[in-house]
């Protein structure tokens, strides 16, 4: 059970990303004739070089440290049936008491994190052709480095939403 997926998590993941590129053709479909200026200092590509940097050193350091271990893919944790199913105990305790429900409610912000993801970049895959969204994004103003910026700080919330979603989750 530990590494069999969740048909519900990703079910959610692809709705969500299927309504996010559903939302940016509209975006793409009715962007301004006009779009405002590049500022530089807006860009923030150093930060995302760094972040970048920091992400692949940070991925292959964990990799190679659970490959030695022999552990489980952590990369799909997220999505398995056995999260999902820890996450169904904590938002519906089988007894109720004040910490079950702050540990509850508690885990709205991770989540918030983790299912913003997919429909966000989903909506960037056409939404970005616009000027308009990557004149002033982090990594623009060209639609790759917008993009790129835009995925990469995606899938850096969403792990670190997962990391802080399995310390608040009821252990199972």
């Amino acid at each position: 059970m530990k590494n069999k997926l969740s048909r519900v998590t990703v079910t959610t993941f692809l709705a969500l990303a299927s309504i996010g590129f559903v939302y940016g053709i509209y975006l793409y479909l009715h962007r301004p004739s006009t779009f405002p200026p590049n500022k530089s200092a807006n860009n923030a590509i150093l930060v995302h070089i760094i972040l970048a940097l920091v992400t692949v050193i940070a991925v292959v350091t964990i990799q190679i440290w659970r490959n030695r271990r022999q552990l489980s893919n952590i990369w799909l944790a997220l999505f398995s049936q056995q999260a999902f199913e820890r996450l169904k105990h904590t938002v519906r305790p089988q007894q109720k008491s004040v910490l079950s429900i702050l540990r509850a409610l508690v885990c709205i912000v991770p989540l918030y994190l983790i299912l913003w993801n997919p429909f966000r970049s989903a909506m960037q895959i056409l939404a970005a052709f616009d000027p308009s969204v990557t004149a002033n994004a982090w990594g623009g103003p060209t639609y790759l480095g917008a993009s790129l910026a835009h995925w990469l700080d995606g899938a850096v919330l969403m792990y670190i939403g997962a990391f802080l979603l399995d310390r608040i989750m009821v252990k199972k």
